[in-house]
């Protein structure tokens, strides 16, 4: 089962155009990779890229697609 993030990592979910937005994500969240999915409560998202990584003093900030909301979706959020 592929690792996936849940809605309590995201802080910012901006809009970046028609399906894609820019996530900015709470310290913490782990590991980052692209192709990673984050579940929100009424969307999901797959990284496209990491645009800043975690630091001591602030989350990830990241570039994702929105998911269809019909695709459906084996992963579980942590």
């Amino acid at each position: 089962m592929t690792r996936a993030l849940g809605a309590d990592h995201i802080e910012r979910v901006v809009p970046a155009g028609r399906e894609r937005v820019v996530i900015d994500l709470f310290r913490g969240a782990g590991v980052l990779s692209c192709g990673l999915l984050i579940h929100d409560f009424e969307q999901t998202y797959r990284i496209d890229r990491i645009l800043v990584r975690e630091t001591p003093y602030c989350g990830a900030r990241v570039a994702a697609t929105a998911l269809p909301a019909s695709a459906p979706s084996t992963e579980e959020p942590e």
